[in-house]
């Protein structure tokens, strides 16, 4: 009878020692939970530490990888200038090329032309432009829009993309009053146009890019052409840290149309389409409505249809004018209501800055055609 109760003794020892242990361990446990979470929060500052840099590496390599249409090497760049204000002033000008800030999905400039007498300064800004990877925004350049980008991530409501690889089309129909702009691509060229035409004075912006140079030419400004700027890009005194190509004609003409893409309503250089008369293959007659301003010669004689005036343009004026891809460059064009020139343009042949207006184009005999409005200046050849 002892024997079997110290075996059961025994066993009850055993028992409570066994379950003991667990218990120990449990406690043991419970001492090491603040080393146990030390060691697991210093695992996950480790992987938030390579979330980070990952993260980090993104914005880098998406900063990194270079839009084609801008170089942030060049830190300014020279254009030939035209501006019609009070005065019509032609000069070779400086553009800066200032970054505003960086963002994760790239990098905001500020397009500014150094200080020009007689321009206002708030014609200087072209405005400021948000360069991604793979397209550009235009915005107003206020602080307003810089903060709300800067803080939110979110694109002021007044932004436009104004250079990509897939065309814009104007989300307005041919001639319908407000707000157009559309985005055109031709080989390496995207062209940006904008134009308001709810009143005959609206604000108009073209702006060409061409990859691997950059802007090549800029235009903006108001009904016939009343306070506008135009820019096209030099290749004298390209400044920064790096190099691009320049093989571009000083004369590029921002206004070449092609006949399978004029539409009624369409906006080029101020001018708007007015009508299009089709002959077969051939564009017969092609009308704009609008006032513009050009610089040149005028002879009376024979002009095709008669004995008329004609008016010979600059090399600037014949830049300024749209043309027909067919036809090429406009060197003149004819002046249709004869008994205004004779009144406004009295003498054989002289120098005169005019203004125009009922432009019209054609594969045809005479090509160019417009009303004379007014003469700005003008004075007799020697």
């Amino acid at each position: 009878m002892r024997n079997v109760i110290v075996a059961i003794l025994m066993i009850s020892f055993l028992f409570v020692s066994g379950c003991a242990k667990p218990n120990e361990a449990s406690d043991s446990s419970d001492k090491n939970v603040i080393p146990n979470k030390s060691n697991t929060q210093v695992q996950i500052d480790s992987n938030a530490n390579e979330i980070d840099a990952t993260t980090s590496n993104t914005i880098v390599d998406e900063q990194s990888e270079a839009n084609s249409f801008f170089n942030s090497d060049i830190l300014q760049l020279n254009y030939k200038g035209i501006f019609l204000f009070d005065d019509t002033l032609e000069k070779d000008v400086t553009l800066r090329v200032n970054e505003i800030t960086s963002l994760k999905d790239g990098k905001v400039y500020e397009f500014k032309l150094d200080p020009i007498d007689g321009i206002p300064n708030e014609r200087l800004c072209l405005g400021y432009f948000y360069v991604q990877k793979d397209k550009i925004y235009k915005m107003e350049p206020t602080e307003e829009n810089l903060n709300k980008l800067k803080v939110s991530g979110e694109l002021p409501d007044n932004s436009v993309i104004v250079c990509q690889d897939k065309v814009i089309k104007d989300e307005l129909g041919e001639g319908e009053s407000g707000y157009h702009h559309y985005l055109e691509i031709s080989g390496d060229t995207r062209e940006f146009h904008s134009y308001n035409n709810q009143v005959s004075t609206g604000y108009f912006e073209t702006i060409i890019w061409e990859k691997n140079k950059g802007m090549i030419s800029y235009k903006s400004g108001y009904g016939a052409d009343r306070d506008s700027i135009e820019l096209l890009l030099s290749s004298k005194n390209i400044e920064g840290r790096g190099e691009i190509n320049m093989n571009t004609s000083e004369s590029y003409n921002t206004c070449i149309i092609k006949r399978d893409s004029i539409k009624i309503g369409q906006n080029i250089a101020g001018l708007t389409v007015k009508s299009i008369e089709k002959n077969q293959n051939s564009i017969a007659d092609l009308t704009f409505s609008g006032e513009i301003t050009l610089t040149g010669t005028y002879e009376w004689g024979e002009t095709g249809d008669g004995n008329g005036c004609i008016f010979i343009l600059d090399n600037n004026s014949k830049s300024k004018l749209p043309v027909l891809e067919a036809i090429g460059e406009i060197s003149s064009i004819g002046i249709n209501n004869s008994d205004v020139a004779e009144k406004l343009l009295p003498l054989e042949t002289g120098k005169a800055v005019i203004v125009i207006e009922k432009y019209s184009i054609g594969e045809r005999q005479l090509i160019a055609k417009a009303d004379l409005i007014k003469v700005l200046s003008g004075k007799e050849l020697n």
